[in-house]
């Protein structure tokens, strides 16, 4: 697994504040991540196609990575691609990664209504269940049809399955490689691996949180054809 610098709270505050977009201009491409959809890791491999991780800079502040906003992003005709995610196991990822386990004083999600440091699974689906769209602003939390609905229609971005992207036994990651002009490397970087266990509830408990997850996000549920 690839190690990286962290950004600090002020860092990690401003950065999502923008647009989570990168232009890469070697790999003729625009990104538009989208929270816990492969985000680091295709950044950290953008940046090995560009010489490597600095590890005295944040991978997700380094210079390299050019952002760009939503004009740019509505006006260009160079390709786009982005990742997409089943909405639960996203929120999951989520959980896992920025909520579970972390202190009070570490904690960089406050700003999200009714979120605390180190909540339960089961409280933090029904928080962010409660949200109202104009709640839901994080790249995290965001639905993906509507943040890919700043995009030219007459320029669809190509979009990827998340559990396609990182099966190795799937060819999607190569596929990518070679059409941004296989500078990436040839395996997606592991970055970002959480050491909190996947939540573990009663089966008819966890239909239930998926029925409701799949209610707030029914749109991405059918868009891509994911099952509850």
């Amino acid at each position: 697994m690839l190690t990286h610098k962290k950004m600090s709270i002020e860092e990690s505050k401003a950065a999502r504040r923008r647009p989570n977009f990168v232009h890469w201009e070697k790999g003729g491409c625009v990104f538009l991540f989208i929270g816990k959809c492969a985000n680091t890791s295709i950044k950290a491999a953008i940046l090995e196609a560009e010489g490597g991780i600095n590890p005295d800079v944040p991978l997700h502040t380094d210079p390299r990575l050019k952002y760009v906003d939503r004009t740019f992003v509505r006006e260009t005709d160079i390709p786009i691609i982005s990742v997409v995610r089943r909405p639960y196991d996203r929120l999951m990822s989520f959980w896992r990664n920025k909520v579970a386990g972390w202190k009070e004083r570490e904690f960089r999600y406050g700003d999200i209504p009714g979120l605390y440091a180190d909540m339960p699974f089961r409280v933090f689906l029904e928080r962010i269940i409660q949200l109202k769209p104009e709640q839901m602003t994080d790249n995290h939390i965001v639905p993906a049809t509507k943040i890919l609905q700043c995009v030219n229609p007459m320029n669809p971005p190509i979009v990827l399955k998340y559990e396609r992207l990182v099966n190795p036994d799937c060819d999607t990651w190569n596929n990518l490689r070679l059409a941004t002009g296989a500078y990436l490397p040839k395996e997606l970087p592991h970055v970002n691996q959480s050491s909190v266990p996947k939540p573990v509830m009663p089966a008819q408990a966890a239909m239930r949180l998926r029925q409701r997850v799949f209610e707030k996000y029914r749109a991405d549920y059918d868009t891509w054809g994911w099952e509850i």
